[in-house]
C-alpha cells in the first residue's frame, strides 16, 4: 500500500511539471511579436496536423508576425509571404510545401513614333511602385507575378502611356510614344513580332537587371521535388495522431497483475479505450483463483487525439476471489473472511500523454468515481453453509495508471 501511495505522489508531481512547462512555453511565445518563418511553420504544422516541406536555409532568415493562432492561419501567412515571393501550396490532404511564387518575364522596347528612334533613359513604372529605365537601345524588362498589372510611361517630352498587362504568358512588346505637339495623338501599341525591323531585345540570360526594383532576398527554390536534398527536410510531427494504440499499466505490473489496453481514434479529439487486467491467486477451498477487471472509457483530447491533456468517462466491472482484487485500494468494506464477489461502477478521469519517439509514448492518468461491491462473507467456522451475501458502496479512486504506450 505504501508503494502505491508513492506512485500516486510521483504521478501528481509529473502532471504538475508538465502543466507548468506548457504554461511557461505559452507565456514566452506571447511576449514576442515576431518569429522566424521556421518557428511559425512548426506551430502551424502541429496545430493543423499536417506535414510542411520547406528549405530551412530560407525560412531561418525570414522574420514575420506569428499568425499560428489566427482563425485562417494559412491565408494570413500567404499574405505575409507575398513580400518574399513565397507562398504555401497543398500537395495532398496532410501535406503542404513552401514554393516560390511563379513569375513571368515582361520585355519591351520604347520608340518614338514616326522616327522609329529608340528612346533611352525613360522611366517605366509597373503598378505604380516598381520602376526601370530603358537602356541605350530603348529596352526594359520586369520580372512580375502572374495576374493583372498596369504599365505606365511618363516623360516630359512625350505624352504619357498607360496599358494593362492582363495576359500571364511572357510577352515582347513594342511601345511607340508620341512627342508632345499641339494636336494630341493616341499612342500606338503593337506586338514586336508584327514589326518589320528587328528589335535588339536581349535574351533572358542577358536581361538588363532591374536596378531600380525593390530588392528581394535571394530565395532558392523549395518545390516538392527539392526536399530530397540535404538542405530541406519534412517536419517530424507527433501531432499527427495514429489510428490506434496498445498500452500497459505499469502500476498494475508493480502488483504483478498482467494487463493490456486497446485505444481507437474515433475523431480528431475523441478516442475509445478498453482495458483488461488479471490477478491470479490461491484459494484454500478451490485452489487457483483468477480475478479480473474490464474498464471501458471514452476520452476527449484538448488538442488532438493521443497528444497532450485529456478528460474521460469510464465504466467498471470486476470479479474477485477472496483478497485477490486487481486494485487493492478497492478492498474497503471487505476482510480476509470474504470469499468472492463482483463490483461495478463508473467515474471520471484526466491525464496527459506525450511522445518519446515515433511509436513509443508515456501516459499518466487518474480517476475517481462510485463503485458498488457485492460479495459473500464467510462466518465463524469458514463453512460453506455459513456464509451470507453483503454489499458495499465505495466512492473514491477508480483508476490509477502510468501507461507505456505503443502507437501504430
Amino acid at each position: 500500500m505504501a508503494r502505491i501511495n508513492i506512485l500516486y505522489f510521483l504521478l501528481c508531481i509529473l502532471m504538475f511539471g508538465i502543466s507548468f512547462h506548457s504554461e511557461a512555453q505559452s507565456r514566452s511565445c506571447v511576449s514576442k511579436n515576431e518569429k522566424t518563418l521556421t518557428e511559425v511553420l512548426q506551430m502551424i504544422s502541429k496545430k493543423k496536423a499536417v506535414y510542411i516541406n520547406f528549405n530551412p536555409k530560407v525560412t531561418n532568415r525570414i522574420y514575420i508576425k506569428d499568425v499560428s493562432s489566427d482563425k485562417n492561419e494559412i491565408k494570413s501567412l500567404n499574405n505575409l509571404l507575398v513580400d518574399y515571393d513565397l507562398e504555401i501550396k497543398s500537395a495532398g490532404l496532410n501535406f503542404l510545401y513552401i514554393s516560390p511564387i511563379q513569375k513571368i518575364l515582361i520585355k519591351g522596347c520604347l520608340k518614338e513614333k514616326g522616327l522609329n528612334k529608340r528612346l533611352s533613359d525613360i522611366v517605366v513604372t509597373l503598378d505604380g511602385k516598381y520602376t526601370a529605365r530603358t537602356d541605350m537601345n530603348g529596352n526594359f524588362s520586369f520580372s512580375i507575378l502572374k495576374g493583372n498589372h498596369k504599365l505606365t510611361i511618363r516623360d516630359k517630352a512625350y505624352y504619357p502611356v498607360t496599358m494593362s498587362l492582363s495576359k500571364i504568358n511572357p510577352k515582347n512588346i513594342l511601345i511607340k510614344l508620341d512627342k508632345k505637339k499641339v494636336k494630341v495623338l493616341p499612342p500606338v501599341i503593337s506586338d514586336v513580332q508584327t514589326e518589320k525591323e528587328k528589335m535588339q531585345i536581349p535574351l533572358i540570360n542577358n536581361v538588363v537587371s532591374d536596378s531600380s526594383l525593390v530588392q528581394k532576398p535571394d530565395i532558392p527554390d523549395a518545390l516538392p521535388n527539392y526536399y530530397k536534398s540535404n538542405s530541406t527536410y519534412i517536419l517530424p510531427l507527433p501531432a499527427i495522431s495514429p489510428m490506434y494504440v496498445l498500452k500497459s499499466n505499469l502500476v498494475m505490473w508493480e502488483q504483478i497483475n498482467p494487463n493490456i489496453a486497446f485505444e481507437y481514434k474515433l475523431s480528431e479529439n475523441v478516442t475509445a479505450e478498453i482495458s483488461v487486467g488479471l490477478k491470479i491467486g490461491n484459494n484454500k477451498n478451490n485452489g487457483k483463483s483468477i480475478s479480473y477487471l474490464i474498464q471501458p472509457e471514452i476520452r476527449y483530447w484538448l488538442s488532438n487525439s493521443f497528444n497532450g491533456f485529456f478528460i474521460g468517462f469510464h465504466m467498471y466491472y470486476a470479479q474477485f476471489s477472496k483478497n485477490n482484487m486487481v486494485y487493492l485500494f478497492q478492498r474497503r468494506g471487505t476482510s480476509n473472511y470474504d470469499r468472492e464477489g463482483y463490483l461495478y461502477g463508473m467515474g471520471a478521469s484526466c491525464g496527459y500523454q506525450f511522445s518519446i519517439n515515433k511509436h513509443w509514448r508515456i501516459e499518466a492518468t487518474a480517476g475517481a468515481g462510485n463503485i458498488h461491491l457485492a460479495y459473500d462473507k464467510m462466518t465463524w467456522n469458514n463453512s460453506f453453509n455459513n456464509k451470507k451475501s453483503l454489499d458495499y458502496n465505495y466512492f473514491g479512486l477508480t483508476k490509477a495508471a502510468i501507461n507505456l504506450v505503443y502507437a501504430f
